[in-house]
């Protein structure tokens, strides 16, 4: 939501300087307007779309859907492809003392092949996430 509403005020903000400059005359006729507004409204439905992880015990199908894949094909990867899911913790202290926790889930396939499924980049979400994977799938699940 923080994306968009940043990404809105970015634009509403850049229309009004090129209109209050009259920097491109006749702007609303031009084809840098058209351009802007397709860009706009296409980066505001990319950031509105879902990203998605599910897994499909019945069907045994890992489906993946985060980045480019939100608006294409998802990715879907076999259980008997997965060889483990890894958890990688990461803490950063900024200068202030706040420490932000970091928790990169991956698959780790046969061919070791590794994809990104999801990052949480609060505690007690990624100990959430963990202790709900290991309720609801049979993978094996790996800490670092």
């Amino acid at each position: 939501m923080l994306k968009t509403l940043l990404t809105l005020f970015c634009a509403g903000f850049l229309y009004y300087v090129i209109q209050a400059n009259g920097l491109i005359e006749g702007f609303h006729d031009s084809w840098q307007f058209q351009v802007a507004a397709v860009a706009c409204m296409a980066m505001v439905i990319f950031i509105w779309q879902e990203c998605k992880l599910e897994f499909d015990e019945m069907m045994q199908v890992v489906t993946i859907r985060r980045g480019l894949t939100r608006v294409f094909p998802a990715t879907k990867i076999n259980y008997r492809d997965i060889d483990r899911i890894i958890l990688k913790r990461h803490a950063h202290e900024d200068e202030d003392g706040y420490v932000t926790n970091e928790g990169y889930f991956h698959l780790q396939l046969n061919n070791n092949k590794v994809y990104l499924m999801v990052v949480f980049n609060d505690a007690d979400a990624i100990d959430d996430a963990y202790d709900q994977l290991k309720k609801h799938t049979r993978l094996k699940i790996t800490n670092h």
